[in-house]
């Protein structure tokens, strides 16, 4: 439930739509969402919805059909209270909004420290990150890393996992005889601690109040 705060009225009324990836291939892996929570689930984590509730005075939710009828995207109208005169800009509740959803956006979902990395003698790199919960098919990002520079690649797919290993296949291309030397960070890509799954999201001037 939004906050109450309206003493003062509500501004900055804006309207966004969520949608999924709609190409030849996503369009077969589309969710059809049987009401707004599931949708909301579906593209927001648990940590960007109490920030809506948080920060929002009004707030309506709405399910939007495709063209083939099914309820594939999320539409959202949300307004904000004011602290009253005297509050500075960036504690009123919408720039409160902003900045909380930006520092979500900003951090990953999964992010691990990377102690080595070892080719195979192909193109498979095994790297070492100490407590990892990667699963096999994700999509990482890898950065920082010295020595084995070439690895720092964004959507890279996890091949296979283990107690504190993971593999990775940066292709053919990567060549073979790199060494790895020291640091750099493995992530979850993609996603992180403001949406569950990637999808667009455009402005709409038809409110839903």
């Amino acid at each position: 439930m939004p906050n109450s705060d309206n003493k003062f009225g509500t501004f900055n009324k804006i309207t966004h739509i969520a949608t999924q990836p709609d190409d030849d291939v996503g369009r077969l892996c589309m969710t059809t969402f049987s009401s707004v929570d599931d949708a909301k689930e579906f593209y927001f984590t648990a940590d960007a919805l109490a920030v809506f509730d948080e920060c929002c005075t009004e707030l309506q939710w709405a399910l939007i059909n495709d063209d083939r009828g099914n309820a594939t995207s999320l539409k959202w109208t949300a307004a904000f209270g004011t602290k009253g005169t005297g509050t500075a800009r960036a504690d009123d509740w919408a720039e409160q909004f902003v900045s909380r959803s930006q520092a979500l956006i900003d951090t990953p979902l999964k992010t691990f420290a990377i102690q080595g990395a070892v080719q195979d003698g192909t193109w498979v790199v095994t790297i070492t990150a100490t407590g990892h919960n990667f699963t096999v098919g994700e999509q990482v990002y890898i950065s920082g890393v010295e020595g084995m520079t070439r690895l720092n690649i964004n959507g890279l797919t996890v091949g296979s996992v283990a107690t504190n290993t993971l593999t990775v296949f940066p292709g053919e291309g990567f060549g073979v005889g790199h060494d790895y030397t020291s640091g750099g960070t493995i992530s979850l890509a993609n996603k992180n601690k403001w949406s569950n799954n990637t999808g667009s999201i455009t402005t709409s001037n038809d409110h839903l109040f």
